[in-house]
C-alpha cells in the first residue's frame, strides 16, 4: 500500500502513469468499448481537466482483508508544465440549468422565460449534526470567503461566484438537523451574518426534526393598497410571473383591464385600486402565484385556510375551485348583495379549513352563494380555524398575501407561523427578501427544500465549498496499573 502511494504521487507529479507490468490480454467479457476503463498497457501522459490538479485513488489490501482506499490530489503543475498562476485551480462542475416546474394544476400554462433581471438575493442553507458543527462550517465559509482564491481562481464575477456557492450548498450537501438558512444580496451581508453565527452561542432554533414538518397555508384577506406589492417577485421569478401572467390574461377577458398595473401602481389606475373589485382580483392573483412559487420549492401545502378574498385562494389550491372560476367570483365579490357567478365547485384534494365556520370543508354542496357573501367580518372563524388546523397535525403555518391590508402578523399559540405577506410600497427587492427568509425559516424547520426552484431558470455549476466540519474525538486505550 505505501509504495503505491509513492508510486501514484511520482506518476502525478510527473505527468505520466506508467504501464502495467505483465499485461498483454485485456478479458474478453468485459465490454472495453462501452465502459469508460482503461488499462495503460504502454506509459500513458496524465490526462488534462481544465488546469485542475491531478486525481488519484490507491487501494490496498490488509492480510486479515482489511480494504484501505485513499485518495489523492497532486499539488500544483506536473514537472515541465507552466502554471498560469500561483494559485491551484479550483474545480468547478458542468453549468446546470434546473428547469421550470410549475404546479400540475397549471398544465395549460406555458413554461415561463428566463427571470430577467438576474436574481441577486440568495439563500446559503447550512447544517451540522450539532451546534458546534453548524458554527464552525460558518466559521469555515467565513475564512473561504475572505481568502478570495476561491473566485479569483474560477474568474468569475461575485455575483455568479455566489450564486454557484448557494447553487452547490442547497443541491451537493446533505441536509442534516441543526440548520441555519442565510438570506444575503453582496459578500458583506453574508459575511456578516457567518461571523455572527460563528460566534453564537446556541444554534438558530431547536433542531430539526427526523420528519419534515407538515406545512398548512394561511391566506389574508383584500389589501387597501398595492403600490409595487410583488414586482420584484414578478421580475425575478418565473413560476411567480407565469402565474400572474394567466390572472392578468384572465382579468383583461373579464374586465377589460390589467390586473399587473394596477398591483404595481402604474400611472392611470389610481381610481381602480380604489375599486374592491380590482383589489379583491389582485389579492387572489397575489395568494395564487405565491402558492406556486412556494410549491416549486418543494413546500406544498398539507392544508388551508383562508380570511375574507384568502378563503377563495384556499378553495383554489385545496383543489375545489378552478383558477378561471376563482378569479371570476373574486372579482364578483363586492358587497353582501353581489351577484356572483356560477362556479364549479370539486371535492377538496388536501383539507381545506373553513374560515366561514372554523370546521374542515367535507361537503362541497353547503359552499354556495351564500357561504361566499360571508367572507367578510370573519376574523373570529379565522382564529378558530387556526385551532382546527393545529388539530389535524400541522406543524407549521405560512401565511401569505399582502401585508397592506392592516398591517397585521397572524398569531397562533398552537401553531408556529411564518410570516411571509409580502410589503407594498417601492423597498427594493422586499418581496424576494420576505420569500427566501420563509424559506430560509421553513428550512430550519426541517422542510425539505427543493434547492433547484431557487435557481429556476439559471445556468449554475457545482464548485468546490468548504466540506463538513467533522467534530473529531479520540479514543486512546488507557493502560491501567493492576493490582497485584
Amino acid at each position: 500500500g505505501m509504495a503505491s502511494i509513492i508510486k501514484a504521487v511520482m506518476a502525478m507529479k510527473r505527468g505520466l502513469i506508467p504501464a502495467h507490468l505483465h499485461f498483454s490480454n485485456p478479458n474478453p467479457n468485459f465490454d472495453w468499448e462501452r465502459m469508460p476503463v482503461r488499462i495503460t498497457s504502454e506509459q500513458t501522459a496524465w490526462p488534462s481537466a481544465n488546469g485542475r490538479p491531478p486525481l488519484s485513488a490507491v487501494n490496498a489490501f490488509g492480510l486479515s482483508g482489511t480494504n484501505a482506499h485513499v485518495v489523492l490530489e497532486g499539488y500544483g503543475q506536473p514537472d515541465g508544465v507552466p502554471s498560469s498562476s500561483g494559485d491551484t485551480p479550483w474545480p468547478a462542475g458542468q453549468a446546470q440549468q434546473p428547469s421550470v416546474h410549475l404546479p400540475t394544476r397549471y398544465s395549460e400554462i406555458p413554461e415561463p422565460e428566463k427571470p430577467q433581471p438576474a436574481r441577486t438575493a440568495r439563500l446559503l442553507p447550512l447544517s451540522g449534526k450539532s451546534p458546534e458543527a453548524l458554527r464552525a462550517l460558518a466559521g469555515a465559509y467565513l475564512s473561504w470567503l475572505d481568502g478570495g482564491g476561491a473566485r479569483q481562481s474560477l474568474n468569475i464575477n461575485e455575483q455568479d461566484f455566489l450564486a454557484d456557492m448557494a447553487w452547490t450548498a442547497g443541491t451537493g450537501r446533505s441536509h442534516f438537523a441543526h440548520r441555519a438558512g442565510v438570506v444575503f444580496h453582496r459578500a458583506s451581508d453574508l459575511k456578516a451574518a457567518l461571523e455572527k453565527l460563528a460566534q453564537s452561542d446556541s444554534s438558530p432554533g431547536e433542531p430539526a426534526a427526523e420528519t419534515a414538518p407538515k406545512i398548512a397555508f394561511l391566506y389574508g384577506g383584500a389589501a387597501g393598497q398595492w403600490d409595487g406589492v410583488g414586482e420584484d417577485l414578478y421580475r425575478t421569478e418565473p413560476v411567480f410571473r407565469a402565474v400572474l401572467d394567466r390572472c392578468n390574461e384572465l382579468a383583461r377577458q373579464e374586465s377589460g383591464g390589467s390586473l399587473l398595473e394596477v398591483m404595481f401602481g402604474r400611472a392611470g389606475t389610481e381610481k381602480m385600486r380604489l375599486q374592491p373589485r380590482w383589489a379583491n382580483s389582485a389579492t387572489y392573483a397575489l395568494e395564487v402565484a405565491l402558492t406556486a412559487l412556494w410549491e416549486s420549492v418543494g413546500i406544498p401545502p398539507g392544508a388551508v385556510l383562508g380570511q375574507g378574498i384568502g378563503e377563495i385562494a384556499a378553495a383554489h389550491v385545496a383543489g375545489a375551485l378552478s383558477l378561471e372560476d376563482g378569479l371570476r367570483l373574486a372579482t364578483a365579490l363586492t358587497g353582501p348583495d353581489a351577484a356572483l357567478p356560477i362556479v364549479t365547485l370539486a371535492q377538496p384534494t388536501l383539507t381545506w379549513v373553513s374560515g366561514v365556520n372554523d370546521g374542515a370543508v367535507t361537503d362541497i354542496g353547503k359552499v354556495d352563494n351564500a357561504y361566499w357573501r360571508r367572507l367578510a367580518g370573519t376574523g373570529d372563524a379565522f382564529q378558530e380555524g387556526l385551532k382546527t388546523l393545529a388539530g389535524t397535525g400541522m406543524d407549521l403555518a405560512v401565511a401569505l398575501g399582502s401585508a397592506a391590508n392592516e398591517g397585521n402578523v397572524v398569531r397562533s399559540p398552537e401553531l408556529q407561523v411564518l410570516d411571509c405577506m409580502v410589503k407594498a410600497g417601492d423597498v427594493p427587492d422586499s418581496s424576494i427578501d420576505t420569500f427566501l427568509k420563509g424559506v430560509a425559516a421553513a428550512y430550519q424547520a426541517g422542510a425539505q427544500v427543493s434547492f433547484p426552484g431557487l435557481f429556476a431558470g439559471e445556468a449554475r455549476r457545482r464548485i468546490a465549498i468548504p466540506g463538513y466540519p467533522f467534530q473529531r474525538r479520540s479514543f486512546w486505550v488507557q493502560q491501567r496499573q493492576l493490582n497485584r
